[in-house]
């Protein structure tokens, strides 16, 4: 790796998060004073959230095999050192051959009608033909995938007690605005809507982005303005994924507006991001325990032994996970849940703490000078 390039990187991201804190700070204290934010710190805190989100993607995807790889491989044993490189390649060879042998015939012995990969909801296209100009399509499509949403995240409510009180708040929370370009949106509400909002204000904006404004957006999901704003890329192509990466991102929503967490505070976000992918690890085991279980045991120690690709094919066996069934930026997110899951579950399993995840998560995806 890098070492300057990666304190260059990582300079930029404290400076970043130092000055987004700041107008964080400045909004909150308009707010408990009973005034409006100002215009021009509203728009730096956007700006400075997207730079940030910007370069934490960046840096997790640049080194998500590589660290992976770092964080779970062991010392070469010193014996090995002085035998033949040939040698140590065949045995390797066997020994690789002799375990997806084993994968095979455990992948057999489990029920495949209830394998992720052949139990699955596909998400239909939207009706009709988006057109940014037409109000009636624009709302036809916000209230699809509004109720796509709903159904994605009601598949693991019923499973997971958190799932469910987060599906919750969705349902008691969340308002859904239109897009009007790739920043700007639009809340229309009725005269009843507007009456209930004084009663009952709904703090979490939901917008769908169409294609035609989706196609900077780092992720297809971005949680923005202190856990106030969700904006959804509307390329999901499996209910699952939406459901398990939806979820992911209501557990930051709930700890922004109601535990007070500051994600520009590294400690926080970390303990965040834990508590995220613990619960993604959840929903992916109560899809087919049985399934994730072998997962674990089998793709555990390829990701020791630096096997990526032996973990990437298993994986794609065992949950919808290829780029014929997924959108690029959706398959992302599912193969990094997948990976982090595992992970997660192993080093759980060895009796390793929530700070002992967050290191191993924050080497992941803050990267790693040795």
């Amino acid at each position: 790796m890098d070492i300057i390039k990666y304190f260059t990187e990582k300079d930029q991201l404290e400076t970043l998060s130092s000055e987004a804190a700041q107008y964080h700070t400045r909004i909150k204290e308009r707010e408990n004073e009973g005034r409006k934010p100002r215009p021009k710190d509203t728009i730096a805190l956007q700006h400075a959230e997207s730079n940030i989100s910007k370069l934490r993607n960046q840096l997790f995807r640049r080194r998500l095999i590589a660290l992976l790889s770092t964080i779970l491989t062991g010392a070469v044993a010193i014996g090995s050192l002085s035998r033949n490189d040939s040698e140590i390649n065949s045995e390797n060879s066997i020994s690789t051959s002799n375990q997806i042998s084993e994968v095979d015939s455990a992948l057999q012995e489990l029920d495949q009608q209830t394998l992720p990969i052949n139990n699955y909801h596909p998400i239909a296209p939207a009706p009709g033909l988006y057109n940014p100009d037409n109000m009636d399509s624009i709302v036809t499509f916000q209230q699809y995938w509004k109720n796509v949403l709903e159904e994605a995240v009601a598949i693991f409510a019923d499973s997971h007690t958190t799932a469910e009180s987060l599906s919750k708040m969705l349902e008691d929370r969340a308002f859904y605005s239109l897009p009007r370009g790739p920043v700007i949106t639009q809340r229309v509400l009725t005269a009843e809507e507007q009456e209930e909002e004084q009663e009952n204000p709904r703090t979490l904006e939901i917008v769908f982005m169409p294609s035609i404004y989706a196609g900077n957006m780092r992720s297809s999901i971005l949680t923005e303005a202190g856990g106030h704003t969700m904006r959804i890329a509307a390329d999901f192509k499996v209910e699952e994924w939406l459901g398990i990466i939806g979820i992911h991102e209501l557990s930051h929503v709930y700890d922004m507006q109601y535990l007070g967490e500051n994600s520009f505070n590294p400690n926080e976000y970390l303990l965040g991001e834990v508590t995220a992918h613990k619960l993604e690890r959840d929903l992916l085991r109560n899809w087919n325990p049985e399934a994730f279980n072998l997962l674990v045991e089998y793709g555990y120690p390829m990701l020791e032994n630096g096997r990526m690709n032996d973990f990437f094919n298993l994986a794609e066996r065992i949950y919808p996970l290829s780029s014929d069934l997924l959108s690029p930026r959706e398959r992302g997110l599912a193969l990094a849940s997948v990976q982090i899951s595992v992970v997660f579950e192993a080093m759980e399993r060895s009796g390793a703490s929530d700070t002992q995840l967050g290191q191993a998560y924050e080497r992941v995806a803050r990267g790693a000078t040795h």
